[in-house]
């Protein structure tokens, strides 16, 4: 009975609660937030994966351009390649010579010879060997019965030859430290003009002759003749050399001072100077400022009929006999010493000999035919 009764009262409590508007009401409120909540996360999961494919997207938006550029240069890479295997082959093979071909080989270093791996420019021949070409041409015009020849093959073999030896002459200046200044140049210069009469006149002659303006005549014929004279001087100092060479010419002043043979004979004999030797080494008379320094000073110093101990000059040892000393007029009529005196002049060994040694054990690579 009692259970019964308990029963009735929950039944009834139940009954109650479910009818209560506050009890519904709670409950819908709760239906609705747990709606908006899904709804927000599904909402967030929809947002979520549209970002994804979008991102998946982007990705493969930028990976289809990626692939496009590095097809873009790689076909322009082979077109590249192309034209300048093209060119190469007109280069080395049928002597392209037009205005494209040279425009290209100015800016692209095509080798026509390598030097111990270093490149010796293809538009440096082709400028080197144009120049050439116009200068025995303008020879031909103003010496048509005198003028020498050469035939294309000569020229382009002095041409090559010649680019060869100055880069090879660079790179040995350079493991010995040796550089021809702007000064040096300048200096070259001034001497040049003198010799020309005046600038006006030799800028016209390099025009004329070879088409060149100043600062090309320095380039091209100043800086290397001034690196290999200074590279020569540098040789010639080193010890070895320098020991050699005036061991055998105190050999010859020996025979000077033992009086034997006479001055004359011993020139003939024995001086490498091949323009005085075969008349006894006579250099006939000439004032201060003609003759280096060394040779001057020691010349000037002695007097009639003596001769000299051994003489150093950038050209080797000297000895030197004076002959006669006298005043002379210059040409102002002022009072000029002047000096007779012979030589005997033991050299250096010759550069070129010792350039040609180093030429043959250079890697030396020709890449056109002559």
């Amino acid at each position: 009975m009692n259970q019964e009764t308990n029963k009735n009262d929950v039944s009834s409590k139940t009954k109650e609660a479910s009818q209560d508007p506050k009890s519904k009401s709670l409950k819908s409120g709760s239906v609705r937030k747990s709606e908006e909540q899904k709804s927000k996360e599904e909402k967030i999961f929809a947002k979520k994966q549209t970002d994804s494919d979008i991102k998946e997207k982007s990705t493969a938006s930028k990976k289809g351009k990626k692939k496009v550029i590095t097809w873009i240069i790689i076909l322009v890479l082979i077109v590249i390649i192309g034209a300048l295997t093209t060119i190469g082959v007109g280069l080395y093979r049928y002597d392209w010579n037009d205005k494209y071909t040279n425009a290209i080989i100015k800016v692209i270093p095509y080798p026509v010879a390598l030097v111990n791996w270093q490149i010796v420019k293809y538009s440096d021949f082709r400028a080197d060997l144009d120049t050439l070409r116009f200068f025995y041409q303008k020879q031909q015009e103003l010496y048509p019965n005198d003028a020498p020849t050469q035939t294309e093959t000569e020229l382009k073999d002095t041409v090559l030859n010649r680019l060869i030896e100055d880069e090879l002459v660079i790179q040995l200046a350079k493991q010995k430290n040796v550089t021809a200044t702007q000064e040096e140049i300048d200096q070259e210069f001034q001497l040049i003009i003198q010799q020309a009469g005046s600038q006006e006149t030799l800028e016209q002659t390099l025009q004329e002759l070879y088409q060149w303006n100043v600062d090309q005549f320095k380039s091209k014929v100043l800086y290397p003749f001034i690196l290999r004279r200074n590279l020569e001087k540098e040789i010639n100092s080193e010890a070895d050399i320098d020991a050699q060479t005036k061991a055998k010419a105190q050999e010859v002043l020996d025979k000077v001072k033992a009086g034997e043979q006479s001055f004359e004979d011993l020139a003939q004999q024995y001086s490498e100077d091949s323009s005085t030797s075969s008349n006894g080494g006579d250099l006939g008379y000439f004032g201060r400022g003609e003759m280096v320094s060394e040779f001057e000073e020691a010349a000037f110093a002695l007097n009639n009929g003596e001769v000299s101990d051994l003489i150093k000059t950038d050209y080797g040892y000297h000895i030197i006999k004076v002959e006669e000393k006298v005043i002379q007029k210059d040409e102002a009529g002022n009072d000029k010493e002047v000096v007779h005196t012979r030589h005997i002049l033991i050299r250096y060994p010759a550069f070129d000999e010792w350039l040609g040694g180093e030429l043959e054990n250079a890697q030396i690579f020709r890449l056109v035919k002559i």
